[in-house]
Parts: structure tokens; C-alpha cells; sequence
């Protein structure tokens, strides 16, 4: 049998901050309190679409209706008549699992011995948070996909909003009208106004902190964010979400989504190399899982450890193109 050797492996006792080379220097120190775990990133955008749990199978269909339009009976007439009649656009979208996502470590059971502080504990958590973190990554990317888009899902549908505010990255009072024009795109394609949200990058949303006219509870404005906490609540009915997983690169040109190749059967590449924020609603994704987070572990006598391992199936497409939007500070 081949020997197995592992390069990349997780050692609590390395102090990575100071570049040593010491594998045990944390086991000698002490310290006031846990070793600091990564930031938790938060579901934001998942929790606000709409989301379907598989009991089986590797797909999901959700429905596409379009638009209906109401006129006037015309007296003698029958109301079934060609005249009197008519087509009601139905589509639909079937969005399948991608292969499971996930991230595996190695940690050595005598270095988890010795060590002063729980180690599983924050590996697992800090495990969950990176699956965490790709699924938002992925509906964000979709969200600006549906801005892009020109048509919608069948022919009476509108494509999404794509807007390009130069000063947007650095202008408060601009940022509040971008978002004023996307509320006004939904408006005029008749988008509910139940559920609409907006997730902004940090440097965004100070600015729109700064902008008290509208939303500081210290004005007296119904407790609609607060100077005090450095939050806001809503702008023009849209609910404001600070994020940083915004996606800001492009990922229009990587390889094709293939299930046997990248593990991805549906498509997150966009280019959103000037983007600083993406607007939806419940109806603009669809979200298709199999199982939550899943951590397994086992325990190998011969490397000395134990692998941790945690894998989620999940995936996502884009359900109404008019519920989505993307603001640029170019255009592309």
C-alpha cells in the first residue's frame, strides 16, 4: 500500500500570524480567551427566495405565468368566444442540484490533546460558514445575471435592470437614487412590492448610513435605522442588507458548468467587475436542496488524526428576470 502524505493540513498548535514554523508555539501560550473564530457570514438572500427541499430525485420545476390582460364583455356575446378569450403565456424553469459543495481538514489527534482550547468546535463552525458563504456568493451572482438579462423567462416578461451610476460607489444621495430607479422598474412591471431587497457592500452602506434624511431613528424617522447603531432599515420599501459577498470580479469567461466537470449544473458566471449591489425579490430565484449542511468525520489510526468533512447539495436559477437588478458604477 502507498504511503499517504497530506501537505495541507490544519495544526492548531502553528502560529500562522507570526510565520513560524514551530508546529506547537500556541500549546505555550495562554490565553484570556478562545482562539478568535472567523466572521460568520449569514444567509441573506437565501432565507428571502423561494426555496424547495427534495426528498428525492436531482431537480424541481417552478411554474412561469405571465401577465393577464382584463377587458370589457360585450353585450349579446358569449364570454367563451374567440373574441372574448385570451392566452395566459405558462412556462417554466427547472433548476437541478449542482454536485455537493464542500471543504475537508485534518487535525492531529495529539495536537487536539494538548491543545488548551476546544478545536472541533470552531473548525466545524468555520466549515459551515465557507458553504455558507459560496451559496450566498452563487444567488448574488444570480441576481446580477437577472439584471443583465433582456427578456424574460417567456415572451411577455421583461428582462431585469441593470443600472450604471458612475458616482454610486462613492455618493450616498446617488446610491438612494439608484435604488429609487430600480423601485420604479419594478413598479412599472407591476412587481409586488412584498419582500424587496437589496444587498449593498459595507463601503455602500455607510454612505446610505449617512444619508439621515431618510432613515435615522435619532430624526424621529419610526426607527427605520439608526446613526446610534450604524443600520439601516428600508429605502423606498426595499430592505437593505449589508453584505461582502456582493460579487465583484469576473466569472463570465471560466469553464462551461458541466456536472462531470465543474460540478455545477447551473449557470453563476457574470461578469460584475464594476458591480456594488444586486436587488431581488422572493419570485426573482429559485433554490433547490437536498440536505443542510452535513458534517462527517473520521478517524484514521495511521495518519495519527481525524478528517473533518462538510458537504451541502444545493442549487439555484434565476425565476423572474423583472424581479431582478444589478447596479454598476461603468457599464459593460
Amino acid at each position: 500500500m502507498a504511503a499517504i502524505s497530506l501537505g495541507n493540513y490544519t495544526q492548531p498548535g502553528e502560529n500562522a500570524g507570526e510565520g513560524t514554523v514551530d508546529a506547537i508555539e500556541l500549546f505555550l501560550q495562554k490565553y484570556g480567551g478562545e482562539v478568535a473564530e472567523s466572521y460568520k457570514e449569514t444567509l441573506v438572500v437565501m432565507p428571502r427566495v423561494r426555496v424547495r427541499t427534495l426528498r428525492g430525485g436531482k431537480s424541481a420545476t417552478f411554474g412561469a405565468v405571465g401577465n393577464a390582460t382584463a377587458g370589457y364583455h360585450t353585450a349579446g356575446t358569449r364570454f367563451d368566444e374567440d373574441a372574448q378569450l385570451s392566452e395566459i403565456d405558462i412556462g417554466e424553469r427547472v433548476i437541478s442540484l449542482d454536485r455537493p459543495m464542500f471543504h475537508s481538514t485534518f487535525i492531529d489527534s495529539w495536537e487536539e490533546m494538548v491543545n488548551h482550547y476546544d478545536v472541533r468546535g470552531p473548525v466545524t463552525r468555520s466549515q459551515g460558514h465557507a458553504l455558507g458563504k459560496l451559496t450566498e456568493q452563487n444567488l448574488m451572482a444570480l441576481l446580477a445575471r437577472g439584471g443583465d438579462a433582456t427578456t424574460g423567462a417567456i415572451t411577455d416578461q421583461p428582462g431585469g435592470n441593470d443600472m450604471v451610476y458612475a458616482n454610486a460607489g462613492t455618493n450616498g444621495a446617488d446610491y438612494v437614487q439608484a435604488i429609487e430607479d430600480q423601485v420604479q422598474y419594478w413598479d412599472e412591471n407591476d412587481v409586488p412590492q412584498e419582500g424587496r431587497f437589496g444587498c449593498v457592500p459595507p463601503a455602500q452602506y455607510r454612505l446610505l448610513v449617512d444619508q439621515t434624511d431618510f432613515h435615522s431613528i435619532d430624526l424621529g424617522n419610526s426607527g427605520n435605522g439608526s446613526l446610534m447603531e450604524g443600520s439601516i432599515g428600508r429605502v423606498r420599501g426595499v430592505t437593505i442588507l449589508k453584505s461582502n459577498l456582493v460579487p465583484s470580479t469576473d466569472t463570465s469567461g471560466e469553464a462551461t458548468p458541466s456536472y462531470a466537470g465543474t460540478g455545477k449544473t447551473n449557470d453563476y458566471r457574470v461578469d460584475c467587475s464594476d458591480c456594488i449591489g444586486v436587488f431581488g425579490t422572493p419570485r426573482s430565484l429559485g433554490v433547490v436542496s437536498l440536505m443542510g449542511v452535513k458534517i462527517e468525520t473520521q478517524k484514521d489510526i495511521m495518519l495519527g488524526g481525524t478528517i473533518f468533512k462538510a458537504s451541502k447539495a444545493i442549487g439555484a436559477n434565476i425565476l423572474r428576470e423583472s424581479d431582478c437588478g444589478v447596479l454598476r458604477t461603468a457599464a459593460i
